[in-house]
């Protein structure tokens, strides 16, 4: 694992190199390029990006011909967390402040905007296009906005299930897989498009990002009750107060007794709701298996998606996409 923390290490130098310098010539607007780079700045895992690179490795194809798309996908995933904050009125993300806290909404949706233009500049760049050929570019370009279609449907459900207080669990599973797990589907089927991959191969590694990605989500909401501030960036418990449905919730809504599920209702949605309704509701879903239930269906989506790569050749890169499956589900439950 350790060998894999290093390779994902070796990624993110790449790529923040990458971004920076995509950004750098916009100082002259000084608000707008601090406002943008600020989550770059504030760290993150840049597993998107990583899982492009290795995807492109992992069929052949040169990892560092990837470099400037890998990076695009992270400025997208960017874009799209400024703009979740403003509409989770978090002020929190990577354990710094949230850009619409310090800017303002007007300048984070700008920042947003800003970067989303940045995503297509990225994949069009002269030199870039020269290296991975205009078709494939096009090919990128349509896959990029495809996706984005999609998130931006999976967003729009998540608001929707905010609503409700009959949920399912298949449309939290549509949910999360248009607005979460599309954009890892993605990162693995255009890192195997630049390597010049097969349909066998690109299937597999498609079907690796889709699961992969339900799996890291999950994981995600299960942190988002028991792991920590320091962990998150943001305070736990947070998923109650907005009142988003995970399968945590939905399956405690339907299986908790009468008295437990009540402490649930009583936060969900109520973003004044104290600090100890928050920790009962939490203590309930944990004590009645809820948690659990939700831990079991990470582990099976980790493992449909290690499976998936059977279909690749045996290779360094194929083990590090393996590891990382792993590394979404273990290394954080």
């Amino acid at each position: 694992m350790s060998k894999l923390l290093d390779e994902i290490r070796l990624c993110c130098e790449e790529v923040d190199k990458f971004i920076f310098k995509l950004l750098e010539p916009d100082k002259d607007v000084p608000i707008l390029y601090e406002s943008s780079i600020h989550l770059f700045k504030a760290g993150g895992k840049r597993v998107r990006p990583f899982l492009t690179m290795k995807s492109c490795e992992a069929v052949g194809g040169d990892p560092s011909a990837s470099i400037p798309i890998a990076s695009a996908i992270e400025i997208l995933h960017t874009f799209t967390l400024i703009h979740d904050d403003i509409m989770d009125e978090s002020n929190l993300r990577r354990g710094v402040p949230t850009v619409h806290t310090v800017w303002g909404v007007p300048q984070a949706i700008t920042s947003g905007d800003y970067l989303f233009a940045k995503v297509f500049q990225a994949v069009c760049r002269p030199e870039v296009v020269g290296r991975i050929g205009y078709d494939r570019a096009v090919r990128i370009v349509d896959m990029i906005a495809k996706a984005m279609i999609d998130i931006a449907k999976g967003q729009t459900l998540d608001l929707i299930l905010q609503s409700r207080i009959d949920a399912s669990e298949g449309e939290y599973l549509e949910m999360i897989r248009l607005k979460t797990a599309r954009l890892f589907q993605i990162s693995a089927e255009i890192g195997a498009v630049l390597g010049g991959c097969s349909c066998e191969e690109l299937e597999a590694l498609s079907n690796y990002g889709l699961k992969a990605g339900l799996a890291f989500q999950i994981v995600d909401d299960i942190l988002g009750l028991v792991g920590s501030e320091e962990e998150l960036g943001k305070p736990v418990g947070s998923d109650l107060r907005e009142g988003k449905k995970t399968i945590i919730v939905i399956y405690g809504l339907r299986r908790l007794p009468t008295r437990s599920k009540s402490l649930v209702t009583r936060v969900l949605g109520r973003r004044d709701a104290s600090d100890e309704d928050v920790r009962k509701a939490i203590d309930a879903l944990t004590r009645y298996g809820c948690v659990d239930y939700a831990k079991n269906m990470a582990l099976r989506f980790r493992d449909e998606a290690i499976a998936s790569l059977s279909k690749l050749k045996p290779s360094r890169s194929r083990e590090s996409l393996e590891e990382l499956a792993r590394l979404f589900v273990d290394r954080r439950l």
